[in-house]
């Protein structure tokens, strides 16, 4: 994911992370569909997200907006017990 200021000349947020490759790949999914098989599966133990409750967006109707907590899958994945 890659976050200009078009308006500056500010040098681009280049973002590699799990997170953002997810965020991506769901925003990309609402034109090219098959990009949601990528997607990874929900665990079985996951629980669904709080902030959007399961939807993967948050807002009024006419201003939807990626959840920030679960990046748009509708569920919290399991913490690792690392």
């Amino acid at each position: 994911m890659e976050t200009y200021d078009l308006g500056g000349d500010t040098v681009a947020l280049i973002d590699r992370s799990r997170v953002a490759q997810i965020a991506v790949l769901i925003l990309g999914s609402r034109t090219i569909p098959e990009l949601s098989e990528l997607l990874p599966l929900r665990p079985p133990e996951a629980s669904t997200c709080r902030e959007c409750e399961g939807g993967g967006w948050v807002g009024p109707d006419q201003f939807r907006f990626l959840c920030r907590n679960c990046f748009g899958l509708g569920w919290e994945e399991p913490n690792d017990p690392a």
